[in-house]
């Protein structure tokens, strides 16, 4: 789904209005949410660790329809639009989340740092099925071919599986293995791994690496 919406630093949130995609404007969602650039500095000399001393930044925005949107962010923060207000959901853990995969209404996905990765829905809350215990960074995730797939940016890098409560390491044949993986997604039959100079497609049971034209092959 494209709910038109955006969000970035300082607890910004954007919708698309007066037009379709490529007209109108954009418009801050909810200007409650804003961070005070000068409350900030002062909440760092009172109290540096404090939750108002963070730079307030939400890095996905997704979800099954309009008016129900969810935003995450820094310290674990989970808050769902529902077409008029912000609520924000209990907390299920402390680490930056960083993506969002919406399976239906009711199996929202969310991944994010310390190998964390959530399931759940508004009315039903949020909980952990799997943390890898390490500091690895989850910064994308999608399903395909009934596995759900996470892309991981540190520590250790690379494309994981998750099934049945475990985390598991994809291994795909290919000299080197993947290590370098941003984006992972779903299109047209195909699972695409982007990283910053690495591209991986799965068709059906075959991997292929795809050499960008301003990159070096990996081999």
């Amino acid at each position: 789904m494209s709910c038109r919406a955006w969000g970035d630093n300082g607890g910004q949130v954007y919708r698309r209005v007066g037009g379709d995609f490529g007209a109108g404007r954009w418009e801050h969602l909810d200007r409650s949410l804003l961070q005070d650039p000068e409350e900030r500095a002062r909440a760092l000399l009172r109290a540096p660790s404090s939750p108002a001393a963070e730079h307030k930044v939400f890095y996905c925005v997704d979800g099954p329809r309009e008016d129900e949107i969810y935003v995450i962010g820094t310290r674990g923060t989970i808050l769902v639009w529902d077409g008029a207000t912000f609520t924000a959901l209990p907390p299920v853990t402390a680490a930056a989340l960083v993506s969002i995969f919406v399976e239906d209404e009711k199996r929202i996905w969310i991944c994010g740092r310390e190998g964390t990765l959530l399931r759940g829905n508004r009315r039903e809350g949020f909980r952990a099925v799997a943390v890898s215990g390490r500091r690895q960074m989850f910064t994308s995730i999608t399903r395909h071919d009934g596995r759900i797939y996470l892309a991981s940016g540190a520590n250790p890098r690379g494309l994981f599986t998750y099934e049945r409560g475990s985390l598991r390491r994809v291994s795909t044949g290919l000299v080197p293995e993947i290590e370098d993986a941003h984006t992972v997604d779903s299109v047209g039959g195909a699972l695409w791994v982007v990283g910053s100079k690495d591209i991986v497609r799965l068709e059906g049971s075959r991997w292929e690496r795809i050499d960008h034209v301003d990159n070096a092959p990996i081999r």
